[in-house]
Protein backbone atom coordinates (compact mmCIF):
# COMPACT_ATOMS: atom_id res chain seq x y z
CA UNK A 1 0.00 0.00 0.00
CA UNK A 2 1.15 3.51 -0.74
CA UNK A 3 0.16 6.81 0.81
CA UNK A 4 0.84 9.57 -1.70
CA UNK A 5 0.73 13.12 -0.33
CA UNK A 6 0.99 16.34 -2.33
CA UNK A 7 2.21 19.32 -0.35
CA UNK A 8 4.40 22.40 -0.27
CA UNK A 9 6.54 23.87 2.47
CA UNK A 10 4.62 27.10 3.11
CA UNK A 11 1.25 25.36 3.48
CA UNK A 12 0.46 25.27 7.23
CA UNK A 13 -1.98 22.32 6.99
CA UNK A 14 0.60 20.41 4.95
CA UNK A 15 3.24 20.82 7.65
CA UNK A 16 0.69 20.04 10.37
CA UNK A 17 -0.06 16.56 9.03
CA UNK A 18 3.59 15.52 8.55
CA UNK A 19 4.01 14.38 12.20
CA UNK A 20 0.95 12.17 11.73
CA UNK A 21 2.45 10.70 8.56
CA UNK A 22 5.63 9.92 10.46
CA UNK A 23 3.56 8.11 13.12
CA UNK A 24 1.82 6.11 10.37
CA UNK A 25 5.19 5.29 8.79
CA UNK A 26 6.56 4.09 12.13
CA UNK A 27 3.44 2.07 12.90
CA UNK A 28 2.55 0.62 9.50
CA UNK A 29 5.78 0.79 7.49
CA UNK A 30 6.86 -2.63 8.79
CA UNK A 31 3.42 -3.95 7.74
CA UNK A 32 3.76 -2.79 4.14
CA UNK A 33 2.74 0.88 4.04
CA UNK A 34 4.96 3.16 1.97
CA UNK A 35 4.59 6.91 2.34
CA UNK A 36 5.78 9.31 -0.35
CA UNK A 37 5.28 13.06 -0.15
CA UNK A 38 5.53 15.03 -3.40
CA UNK A 39 6.64 18.64 -2.96
CA UNK A 40 5.34 21.38 -5.23
CA UNK A 41 7.83 24.04 -6.14
CA UNK A 42 10.04 24.45 -3.08
CA UNK A 43 13.81 24.67 -3.19
CA UNK A 44 15.33 21.25 -2.44
CA UNK A 45 17.63 22.67 0.23
CA UNK A 46 14.65 24.25 2.05
CA UNK A 47 12.76 20.96 2.02
CA UNK A 48 15.83 19.03 3.19
CA UNK A 49 16.33 21.47 6.06
CA UNK A 50 12.70 21.19 7.13
CA UNK A 51 12.75 17.39 7.05
CA UNK A 52 16.02 17.19 8.96
CA UNK A 53 14.98 19.74 11.59
CA UNK A 54 11.66 17.96 12.22
CA UNK A 55 13.09 14.43 12.03
CA UNK A 56 10.78 13.15 9.28
CA UNK A 57 12.13 9.97 7.70
CA UNK A 58 9.63 9.07 4.98
CA UNK A 59 10.60 9.83 1.36
CA UNK A 60 9.91 13.25 -0.11
CA UNK A 61 10.35 13.81 -3.82
CA UNK A 62 10.55 17.11 -5.65
CA UNK A 63 7.61 17.36 -8.03
CA UNK A 64 8.48 20.67 -9.67
CA UNK A 65 6.22 23.67 -10.08
CA UNK A 66 2.54 24.03 -10.92
CA UNK A 67 3.02 23.17 -14.58
CA UNK A 68 4.91 19.96 -13.83
CA UNK A 69 3.37 16.85 -15.43
CA UNK A 70 3.67 15.13 -12.05
CA UNK A 71 0.56 16.92 -10.77
CA UNK A 72 -1.76 16.79 -13.79
CA UNK A 73 -3.05 13.20 -13.41
CA UNK A 74 -4.11 13.87 -9.82
CA UNK A 75 -6.29 16.91 -10.57
CA UNK A 76 -4.85 18.90 -7.69
CA UNK A 77 -6.77 22.07 -6.93
CA UNK A 78 -5.69 22.64 -3.32
CA UNK A 79 -3.15 21.36 -0.81
CA UNK A 80 -2.62 19.13 1.01
CA UNK A 81 -4.01 16.29 -1.04
CA UNK A 82 -3.58 12.66 0.00
CA UNK A 83 -4.26 9.42 -1.84
CA UNK A 84 -4.07 5.91 -0.46
CA UNK A 85 -3.42 3.22 -3.04
CA UNK A 86 -3.97 -0.47 -2.44
CA UNK A 87 -1.45 -3.10 -3.51
CA UNK A 88 -2.96 -3.11 -7.02
CA UNK A 89 -2.38 0.65 -7.37
CA UNK A 90 -6.08 1.48 -7.09
CA UNK A 91 -7.17 4.58 -5.18
CA UNK A 92 -9.02 3.49 -2.05
CA UNK A 93 -8.97 6.81 -0.21
CA UNK A 94 -8.64 10.48 -1.15
CA UNK A 95 -8.52 13.48 1.13
CA UNK A 96 -8.27 17.19 0.47
CA UNK A 97 -6.98 18.77 3.66
CA UNK A 98 -6.21 16.94 6.87
CA UNK A 99 -8.26 13.83 7.70
CA UNK A 100 -6.05 11.53 9.75
CA UNK A 101 -9.08 9.76 11.27
CA UNK A 102 -10.47 8.96 7.81
CA UNK A 103 -7.05 7.83 6.66
CA UNK A 104 -6.69 5.51 9.63
CA UNK A 105 -10.14 4.06 8.89
CA UNK A 106 -9.08 3.41 5.29
CA UNK A 107 -5.89 1.73 6.49
CA UNK A 108 -7.92 -0.43 8.86
CA UNK A 109 -10.16 -1.38 5.94
CA UNK A 110 -7.05 -2.64 4.16
CA UNK A 111 -6.09 -4.77 7.15
CA UNK A 112 -3.60 -2.40 8.76
CA UNK A 113 -4.50 -1.88 12.39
Amino acid sequence: MTLLNFWFLYCPPCRKEFPEFQKLQDEFGPKGLAIVAVDRGDAPEDVAGFLQKQGFRFPVVMGGGDTSPVFAPFKIVTFPLTYLLNTKGQVVYRSVGIDIEGLREALNGLGLN
